[in-house]
């Protein structure tokens, strides 16, 4: 499912507060209060190392594909198709000792319409402290900065499986269902069995000479 809103005022605080995020040279000002600036204290940029460990949250988080594994590949995979720049667009809260708590993604899309498009994943063992919530009205301040009419955010699920908690977060914020669809996948494509053709059928890749000759020749 993916959700969609134009919900994009920040009611979150009471004061306009200047945020460099440290080492990607971003200036953003946000309304914030000071208890959610702590709960982001040493939010960084990705660096590197970081794509080791993104996997492994966004599986606890529930915040990717029901495929098994999850694997670095898979995600790597996934940014290439978006276009993610993960230096400039991925943002992470690295826990004191090893591991992240918490990742934030918001990518300018301009196919067919220019978006940011966010994934947000929290921890489950720190939830509920607002953590989700503050990096959510960042995503939403970096939509405003790049000019963007809305934002939206993918909902990952398993056949037969709900999501009322991450549907809920995301509605209480004015998202709503925007498309659904289910993606179904091949793997070791060298090992499936070469098409045959009825008899009679040729096919050929296309090509403008032959839309060309098609066009002239008609239905046969």
């Amino acid at each position: 499912m993916d959700t969609n809103s134009n919900h994009a005022t920040v009611a979150c605080g009471t004061a306009h507060v200047p945020r460099t995020i440290e080492g990607r040279g971003e200036n953003m000002t946000y309304q914030q209060d000071l208890r959610t600036d702590k709960l982001l204290t040493g939010l960084r940029p990705f660096v590197a190392s970081d794509v080791e460990r993104i996997p492994a949250l966004l599986v606890a988080a529930r915040a990717c594909p029901p495929i098994e594994p999850f694997t670095v590949h898979e995600l790597q995979s996934r940014w290439q198709r978006w276009h993610v720049t993960p230096e400039q667009d991925v943002t992470v809260l690295p826990h004191a000792t090893d591991g992240i708590i918490a990742y934030s993604r918001a990518s300018l899309i301009t196919d067919p319409t220019s978006r940011v498009s966010m994934e947000i994943a929290v921890h489950p063992e720190f939830r509920g402290q607002g953590i989700g919530s503050a990096l959510y009205r960042l995503v939403v301040e970096r939509a405003a900065n790049l000019g963007v009419p809305h934002v939206t955010s993918p909902v990952y699920l398993a056949p037969g499986e709900t999501r009322p908690e991450t549907v809920r977060f995301l509605e209480r914020r004015g998202f709503f269902g925007d498309s659904s669809y289910w993606q179904m996948r091949l793997d070791d494509l060298s090992a499936q069995p070469a098409p045959v053709w009825p008899r009679g059928i040729v096919f050929r890749k296309f090509d403008t000479e032959n839309a060309k000759n098609d066009a002239e020749r008609g239905p046969s």
